[in-house]
């Protein structure tokens, strides 16, 4: 079953890396990528995604707001 979830305006902590971020799927998603109008020092985290989270690196020293689209295959 193929499920899709966006996190809006999610705020990464400055100079996190693999921060969780709760995605609220049924399942873990397969595809996680960062949408505009993400901040540019904010990636997807190194941790692949589990059953209640994914995770993200920001690299700036200042909070970043990002958008994450997940798909679950």
């Amino acid at each position: 079953m193929l499920e899709v979830g966006v996190l809006r305006a999610e705020t990464v902590t400055g100079l996190a890396t693999n921060e969780a971020h709760p995605h609220g799927m049924a399942s873990a998603p397969d595809v996680v990528v960062t949408t505009l109008p993400s901040h540019a020092d904010v990636t997807v985290g190194t941790t692949d995604p589990d059953a209640t989270d994914v995770y993200l690196t920001n690299a700036n020293a200042a909070d970043q707001d990002c958008e994450v689209l997940m798909i679950a295959l």
